[in-house]
């Protein structure tokens, strides 16, 4: 089995489908509201591995192991799917903001330190700022 088949495969359960779908939409708020969600991300992800978990032990009879195997390795498939899906989509918001990001947040943190500068000194002139792209 392919990756692509053990993606379809595991977003054809519903539970999946709606953490992936939860995962997605703080992913997208993330990145358009500029709003630091990643940490609630790897929480989605790992609350999914809880409730793959759960789900697999209520099935699960300890006087029939060998046919109680299937039900705790179907929640188990969950429990990881969720996990490295939360994981996955906060480490790579990271890294597109570190290296995207970078620029613009350098260029706020100068202006706003060059301000500061000028109100707590009276007698320094107006510092006018001027970005490095108009240099």
């Amino acid at each position: 089995m392919n990756s692509i088949e053990i993606i379809k495969n595991s977003l054809s359960n519903e539970i999946n489908a709606i953490f992936v779908g939860v995962i997605l939409i703080l992913a997208l708020l993330d990145v358009l509201m500029k709003k630091d969600l990643k940490s609630q991300i790897v929480s989605i992800g790992v609350l999914g591995t809880f409730v793959g978990i759960f789900i697999g032990l209520q099935d699960f009879n300890p006087a029939d192991m060998k046919n109680s195997i299937n039900s705790i390795l179907t929640g188990l498939k969950t429990a990881f799917f969720t996990s490295i899906v939360g994981m996955t989509t906060a480490s790579f918001l990271a890294i597109f903001q570190k290296v995207f990001n970078k620029q613009i947040d350098d260029e706020k943190n100068e202006e706003r330190l060059l301000v500061e500068i000028s109100g707590i000194h009276p007698n320094t002139p107006k510092v006018v700022y001027t970005s490095n792209k108009e240099k």
